[in-house]
Parts: structure tokens; sequence; C-alpha cells
């Protein structure tokens, strides 16, 4: 008999030798305690990272993030399971967790993590309780900013909690919580009742409370709720909280190939134990796990995720993962659809688009706060089964159609690189969805042993900047260059009183991109704009070619801190120019007359992008 204790919690008895229930039979965790020693020692070889520059039908840059102090690649170690957080109060901020593993030779492993403060350019990575065997890593953002990183332990099993409320610079924790392998979390920012409440579910095996799999913290994860069985004990998938504040929960039915859909009502009300009702979803195939293309691991965890647009879709609710299907087909990414609050389902589609038996393995899932669905996974088709790819693609219309796939970067051989003998690349990969693309956090071996990667895709061709034209105030700093990435480099104007009372005291640029998409139908525009003055104002326009007018989109409030500035899903036909030019104009104005005083503007990124 063991004895564990944990501050906060009951006194429980954990009969960790104990034969398993009847019905939990075959069930398995997926994390299992290291067989060898922490590697010390020695000095590190290190090797430049790999970064992969965007170039022609290939427009997004790879950067690796689990590097030295220094930014090189470490030769000889191991990173793979990343999971990523992007602030809700400054979307530069960023961090990637990930299993680090000092050593390839050793299965021990430490919860690893990177933090970028400019959008993903750049990424400073260390480890969090150095020395202590941490797994499973998954990070998530509350509506403040503040950074969550879960961690699982095995020794016992158990998930902590660390913290972060500067974009991932510095920690605190651990703050132990319940859980166990194979465990996901979701923070509700719904502005609710629920809003700030901490969920997480986990496996029935490697969990030293089984069959209780749920637990949840209402107060930012110092303390927690007592572990609560779920109907059909949903394992191996992931969690999302919906408009209203609702909670859903998918995965295999432990024991079973079916997949549940776990939803409560009531685990954003504190005062009461949270219920659920359980729905069966067919998403056309069996999960698959400990065989084929990842020995031993996952080939994909269950995703569910839920529509926080403003349009007719708010509230869906959306299932995906890579599934085995009848036939010889051996893994495909499926997805479904409920409009009706996760009772029913539209029939199953597939995602990849190709041809032939292959492997598309860990589908993953994100979607925009427009309602754009967002997928990537690894894919075989180019060079067979012993070589894969990252692939993108992503849905406008509910997941209903989906665009053709897009190949990120170079193949590589996954069989690379195994930490210890774990024969896996981990069990997933993660990936957050904002108004102009998704960030990613994937594994790959371009370096020929397993590392971890930072993308940003986007859904369709983004345009090149090619040049700025100042119209109006001067430029103190900055070049062309500026314009191109979200980072803390920008094009600096300072402004000139003005005729116009509208417009007392403005500057303004012209930026020209160009594309070679033909015949395009959409495009979108993003731009990051600042000011050094708190009662400023942005006034983003196109160039209409047809009628040699700019077409201003309405203003928005500028102040000390970065806007950015979305519009999706424009008709293109009169904003693409003959050559494919697009000129988009900025302008930061204060309306009040400031005869003898110049205020300063930063232009950052300004993004077209062209379907």
């Amino acid at each position: 008999m063991i004895l564990a204790t944990l501050a906060l919690f009951p006194l429980i008895q954990v009969q960790l030798g104990a034969p398993p229930p009847a019905d939990q039979v075959n069930e398995t965790q997926l994390e299992f305690p290291a067989t060898t020693p922490e590697a010390k020692g020695g000095k590190k070889v290190t090797s430049r990272p790999y970064i992969s520059f965007a170039q022609g039908s290939d427009p997004f840059q790879i950067i690796q993030v689990n590097v030295d102090t220094d930014g090189n690649n470490i030769v000889g170690d191991a990173a793979n399971e990343p999971s990523i957080a992007v602030s809700y109060a400054d979307p530069d901020r960023m961090v990637i967790g990930w299993r680090q593993f000092d050593s390839v030779q050793s299965d021990f492993r430490e919860a690893g993590y990177a933090w970028s403060g400019d959008g993903g350019a750049t990424w400073h990575a260390g480890t969090l309780d150095n020395g202590v065997f941490r797994s499973d890593p998954v990070l998530d953002s509350d509506a403040a900013g503040n950074i969550y990183y879960y961690s699982l332990i095995t020794s016992p099993w158990r998930c902590d909690l660390f913290i972060s409320s500067d974009g991932g610079q510095t920690w605190t924790g651990p703050l132990q919580g319940y859980g166990g392998d194979k465990q996901w979390m979701a923070i509700d920012r719904t502005g609710g009742s629920g809003h700030g409440f901490l969920y997480s579910a986990c496996n029935t095996a490697g969990n030293q409370w089984s069959p209780r799999t749920f637990t949840r913290s209402v107060d930012g994860g110092q303390s927690w709720l007592f572990p609560i069985e779920i109907p059909n004990r949903p394992i191996w998938g992931t969690l999302a909280v919906a408009p209203n504040g609702d909670l859903y929960v998918v995965g295999r039915q432990s024991n079973s190939n079916t997949f549940r859909l776990a939803k409560s009502t009531n685990a954003k009300f504190a005062g009461q134990t949270p219920t659920f009702t359980v729905a069966s979803v067919n998403l056309g195939g069996v999960q698959r796990w400990f065989s084929g293309i990842n020995p031993d691991g996952l080939l994909g965890q269950v995703w569910v995720a839920v529509d926080h647009s403003n349009g007719p879709s708010r509230g869906n609710v959306y299932v995906l993962c890579s599934v085995d299907p009848s036939g010889n087909d051996p893994l495909d990414v499926m997805f479904v659809r409920s409009t009706d609050g996760g009772q029913t389902f539209s029939a199953p589609v597939r995602v990849n688009d190709d041809s032939g038996n292959n492997w598309q393995w860990f589908g993953t899932m994100s979607v925009s706060p427009e309602g754009r669905i967002d997928v990537i996974w690894l894919d075989t088709r180019d060079e067979g089964s012993s070589r894969s790819r990252l692939y993108y693609s992503y849905s406008f219309d509910e997941g209903r159609t989906w665009a053709p796939n897009r190949p990120i970067g170079p193949t590589f051989d996954h069989s690379l690189g195994y930490p210890g003998g774990q024969q896996k690349m981990g069990d997933y990969f993660d990936m957050k969805s904002d108004s102009a693309g998704a960030h990613v956090a994937f594994a790959a071996t371009y370096n020929g042993e397993q590392d971890v990667y930072y993308v940003n895709v986007v859904p369709g061709q983004p345009a090149t900047v090619q040049s700025y034209e100042l119209l109006h105030g001067a430029v103190e700093a900055g070049t062309v260059d500026d314009l191109k990435r979200s980072d803390n480099q920008y094009l600096r104007l300072a402004s000139f009183p003005f005729s116009e009372v509208q417009e007392a005291n403005l500057s303004s640029v012209r930026v020209r991109l160009s594309t070679l998409v033909q015949n395009p139908s959409e495009l979108d525009v993003h731009v990051e704009v600042g000011s050094d003055q708190p009662i400023s104002f942005g006034k983003i326009a196109l160039y209409n070619w047809s009628s040699g007018q700019y077409d201003e989109f309405a203003p928005f409030s500028i102040g000390l801190k970065d806007v950015r500035f979305t519009r999706t899903r424009i008709p293109a036909g009169d904003y693409v120019g003959p050559n494919g030019e697009v000129d988009v104009r900025v302008k930061s104005v204060i309306n009040v007359p400031f005869p003898l005083a110049t205020f300063r503007t930063r232009v950052d990124k300004v993004q077209v992008v062209v379907r």
C-alpha cells in the first residue's frame, strides 16, 4: 500500500499495484517512468539551428526553438511532444513546451520550454524544475495573458502547474494538482461565470485516482477539485470551452474504439460539482496507437474545438482525429461538425486530399476568432512511408470543404533520433489560431535528431513586401524589412501638422506588396501599428485600381501598445493591380490640432494574404 499526500488535498490511499477493474482491462498509459538516469556532465556540442527561409511555393519560415543560450542547436539531445501558448494580452508573446531529453541515449526527460517576445522570430529556451522527471506538457493562456504550463510526473502519477506572468521569462510553481497520463487542459476566457477556470482531464491508466479523470481549478491553479469520473471515460483527447462557458471533453472511450464527447453545462459554476452528458461521435475510423508509423505512441489524439465567432457558426462544435478507416488506407485526418451543442454530428469529412494509401498522422486542429478552421498533420504522401512532411489545410465554411493541402517545409525521416529506446515522436503536436493564421509547434528531424519547431501558417499565399513610400511626415528609423515581420523592429514615423480639421496632425505611408496568385478571389489585410500618444487613431486603406482612389476602412484607436488591424475575406478584384501589386496605406492621426507638437508612429508588420 502506497500513501500519497498532496498539499491542499485530502489524504487518500492509492493502491498502485492492484489489478484494474474488469472494464479497464487492456487500458495502457502512454508515458512510462524513465529507465535510465538523468544525463549529466560533458560539454555540449552545438551546431547551427535549423531555420527554413520562405521561398517559392513554401512561403512559411520554420524556426527551431529548442536551442541553447546562443541560439544554437544542441547536438545529441532530443525534444518532442510540443504544446504552444499565445498570450491573449500580447500575441507577440508565445511559449512552447516539450519533452526535453538531454541525451538521445536516455529516456529521462524534463519540462523543456522556450519563450518568444517578438512573434516567434527568436526563441529563448530553458527547462523547468531541473533534474525532475517530467512529461506531457500542455500550455495555454488566460485572458490576462498569464501562461500556464501543465506537466506530468510519474512518482507518483500527478500533474503540476507552472505559471508565468511575463510571457515565459520567469515562472512560479510547481503547484501540485491531480491528473495523470495524457492529460490536457483548457482555460475559460469567456468573461462569464467560469471566467479564468482551469479544466483538466487525463487517462484512466497512469492515474492513481482512476477511473476518476476530471478535475477543475476555480482559483488559477492554487487548488483543485478532487477528481471525478466522466461517464464512458473518454481518454487521449482534448478539452474546449464554448462561448457560453459550457465545457467539452473528447476522447476514445476507454477499452473501446468508440469516440465520445462529454459535455458539462455546470462546470462553470464554482459551487457545483460538474456533471456530464455524453454523445458518441463517428469519425469514419478508429484511433491507433502503439503501431505503424509511431510504434510506441499515439498516431493522433482526438481534438475538440468550439467556434467563438460572432456569425451563424458561433457555438459549433468540431471534432477531428487521425483515424484508421476501413480498407487499405492506413490513416486519414477526419472531421465532423455539430450545430446543436454536441448532440448530433455531420457525416465525417476527410481533410487530406491525397490519393493512395498514405499515413496522415498527428492531425491537429484550432479555430480562429472569425471561425476559420485550421488543421495540420504529418503526411507520407511525397516520399513513401519512411519520410513525413508537415501539411496544412483550412476551411471557411464550418468544415464542409477544405482548401487544397499545402506542404510546409521539407520531408524528414521520422524514425531518426528516438530517445532512450522510445520509438515515437511523442503523442501530439499543438497549434493556436488567430485572425491572420495559425501558430504551430511541431517536432521533426531536420537536423538528423528530434527537435521542436515553430511555424506560422496563413490561409493563402502571403504577398511580398516590396517597398514603401512616405506620404506625410518623416521617417525617423527603420527599413522596408521591418514591415515584413512582427517583432521589436519598426518603421518609425514622425507626424506633421495637416490642414484638414479631421486629420490635424498625421503621418502616413504607402506600402507596396506583390502577389503571384493568378485570378485572386479574396485577400486578408493585417497591420500592426502603435503610437507614443494615447489618443491617436489608425486608418488603413487599400488602393482601388479601378477607381484610382484609396478605399478606407473605419478608423480604430491606437495607443502606446501596438494594435493589430485585421480585415479578412475582402473581395480581391479591385485591389490587385495588373502586375500583382497591392498597395496598403497606413495613417496615424490625431484629430486635435497640435500645431507645435510631433507624435510618433510605429508601423510593424504589414501583411496581405491572397487566395
